[in-house]
């Protein structure tokens, strides 16, 4: 598996879910290393955090990942 630098979502999914048990005992694992590490970091003092979830737009559903594109809100301002 690679990693998600430099590749469509559509490549990212497809590759999770090549191997979705391999793919999501992986988050899995990631995710309580990452919990631990922040919980060092805290006990330390430091402001920095691990992430501990896929990035945005990235889910699990427990049968298989997808991607579903952030929605974005732009505000316009209307000025009087």
């Amino acid at each position: 598996m690679l990693g998600f630098v430099g590749r469509t979502p559509e490549a990212i999914v497809a590759d999770l879910n090549s191997d979705y048990a391999l793919a999501n005992e992986r988050n899995t694992k990631h995710y309580l290393m990452a919990t631990t590490v922040n919980e060092w970091l805290a006990d330390a003092g430091h402001a920095l955090r691990v992430p501990i979830a896929m990035p945005e737009g990235y889910s699990n559903d427990g049968k298989a990942f997808s991607y579903n594109p952030p929605v974005i809100i732009i505000e316009e301002s209307i000025e009087p």
